[in-house]
């Protein structure tokens, strides 16, 4: 779908300005709070509406008119006795204006068709009635229960979630807009009713500009239950909002890159989408790790989720090394935890090394640019220090337990790579053992001992 958006927002951007021309039948706005995607949705409104589209916006306080109290010392509506008759136009006026609800109620009265939809809705997921009754010149919304109970009015004694899905549906239903900009459609909905309005949006989304019987739609929200990403299409539709920066979304992956996003899409669940919400998300390698670090944070008194930050298991190196590909396209500010063996195998290296930020700190610290050469130069002194300790190592007899247990993890390895991970450990808690059994390796022992931790600092 074409629809040229222009949108500034001075105060988070400065002169920077967002700008996309192609748009999704499913458009996602997603990221922490006060990053300007209300403010954005507010400008989309006007600019989708210049475009020839009939848009109704519903705001994150849509349920306006509705709460079950008369708050009069805060200024409530008037709307205590329901929606008076005779202004039921200026009821929608308003609520087009605004991003109010409380006009579907006019539309179900007037709309048989979408009423008997709702009707039904409510009987299978509620087991609730609806009846609009007119008293007094005013409509009133009644509810009651199919089996037992009396009639009892909507406003006043309902909860806010049937409100919500009883006014989101109607706008859904409603052909008089063929876009909708919902602002948390997830307030007071628990999961599986997010998920059971997400697949009615699914049933008519479309480009209406091309096909009349559909509707397009802008969904803000800080809810993973609808972040329905399932192919790389819908992710060229996720728009990531992050503090102070411009907005980001990815338009094109290529070559592997693809290939492996293809492959994850499927399986990106509810807890991986958290870093589509935080600001500086921290990545593991497994559930294990995950837990771990949480206990430990929850321990210093570290408020995680506070600070904008979530820890997120994902499955093995190269999986966080598509999350750090991933994350650096929407300019996502992640952390990632990993093993040691990271210096001597995956592909979270390689991708680090491209970096600018890696190439920068290996500048400063005077070791060149290239970071899989730095890498490359500490595993061939690596590979001399095996070719010497190995041999040293069959004579069991003069080994201590630690040494022996040495050596029983480097005879149970075969690749090379693995051997210098261990080597690498064995060095770390063993260090002057070590050094003893390659005396003669202390140039390339100073070398690996130096390189190790500067390179360390690159990957947390």
């Amino acid at each position: 779908m074409n629809l040229n958006i222009n949108i500034s927002i001075v105060n988070l951007w400065g002169e920077q300005r967002f700008q996309k021309n192609e748009w999704g039948s499913i458009n996602y706005l997603v990221g922490p709070n006060a990053t300007g995607k209300t403010q954005f949705a507010e400008q989309l409104k006007q600019q989708c509406q210049n475009q020839g589209l009939k848009v109704r916006y519903l705001s994150s306080e849509r349920l306006a008119g509705l709460e079950k109290m008369n708050y009069s010392y805060f200024s409530s509506s008037g709307m205590h006795q329901g929606l008076n008759i005779g202004q039921l136009g200026e009821y929608k006026n308003y609520g087009a204006q605004y991003g109010l609800v409380s006009d579907a109620f006019a539309t179900l009265k007037e709309k048989l068709d979408i009423r008997v939809k709702i009707e039904a809705t409510l009987s299978q997921l509620f087991g609730r009635r609806i009846r609009l009754a007119e008293e007094g010149g005013f409509l009133q919304p009644k509810i009651k229960r199919i089996e037992v109970g009396n009639e009892y009015g909507l406003k006043e004694s309902e909860c806010h979630g049937l409100k919500e899905l009883i006014t989101l549906l109607t706008f859904l239903y409603n052909d008089d807009h063929n876009c909708l900009i919902i602002d948390e459609p997830e307030q007071h909905l628990h999961p599986q009713f997010q998920t059971f309005f997400l697949q009615e949006i699914r049933k008519i989304a479309g480009d209406p500009l091309s096909s009349p019987d559909k509707k397009c739609f802008f969904i803000v929200t800080h809810s993973p239950y609808y972040v329905d990403i399932r192919t790389l299409e819908d992710l060229k539709y996720c728009i990531v909002f992050q503090p102070d920066k411009l907005p980001r979304r990815i338009d094109q992956l290529e070559g592997e890159d693809e290939w492996r996003t293809k492959r994850l899409l499927p399986r990106l669940n509810t807890h991986h989408k958290q870093f589509f919400f935080a600001s500086r998300p921290i990545f593991v390698e497994g559930y294990f790790d995950q837990q771990i670090f949480s206990l430990v944070q929850e321990k210093r008194g570290k408020l995680l989720g506070a600070s904008g930050s979530c820890i997120i298991d994902v499955g093995g190196k190269d999986e966080s090394d598509l999350f750090f590909r991933i994350c650096k396209k929407l300019n996502v500010d992640a952390q990632f935890i990993t093993d040691l063996d990271i210096l001597t195998k995956g592909k979270l290296r390689q991708s680090v090394s491209e970096d600018d930020r890696c190439r920068d700190y290996l500048q400063s610290e005077g070791l060149g640019t290239n970071l899989m050469q730095v890498i490359g130069e500490a595993e061939k002194a690596i590979s001399k220090c095996l070719r010497e300790i190995e041999p040293k190592l069959t004579n069991t007899s003069g080994l201590n337990s630690q040494l022996q247990n040495f050596r029983v993890a480097l005879s149970e390895v075969s690749e090379l790579e693995k051997k210098r991970y261990v080597f690498l450990v064995g060095l770390k808690y063993l260090g002057e053992k070590i050094k003893h059994l390659v005396s003669s390796r202390a140039e390339e022992l100073s070398y690996i001992e130096g390189r190790l931790g500067r390179m360390a600092e690159i990957f947390p």
